[in-house]
């Protein structure tokens, strides 16, 4: 439910499989300055992207060629990530991804 309207009906286990087929990896640069979000949206797989700081987070499909084309990219543009942690599917990415907010906002 959304702003009083129903967006997603399911159980637990429906509604974390509608995702299940996605993973958000978050990288961690120390500048980012000069680089945009169009770098890696043409990539195969990626769904969306957000930069955070310093901090790049990408959900995209399930696969290892999808991180692999990723971290190609960050090569090719002279990027080196410091730090890179990944998520999988919860409640809580489902939530955000139907109403577009995190339970806390």
């Amino acid at each position: 439910m959304s702003e009083g309207h129903i967006v997603a009906e399911g159980t637990k286990d429906e509604l974390i499989q509608s995702v299940e087929n996605e993973i958000t990896y978050t990288f961690e640069f120390d500048d980012l300055d000069n680089y945009s979000e169009k770098n890696i949206a043409d990539i195969n797989g990626v769904i969306k992207s957000e930069f955070v700081d310093n901090k790049l987070s990408v959900t995209c499909e399930k696969s290892k060629n999808t991180l692999n084309l990723m971290i190609s990219k960050f090569l090719k543009d002279n990027l080196t990530f410091k730090n890179m942690s990944s998520k999988e599917a919860s409640l809580e990415t489902v939530f955000l991804d139907i109403t577009g907010r995190s339970l806390r906002d």
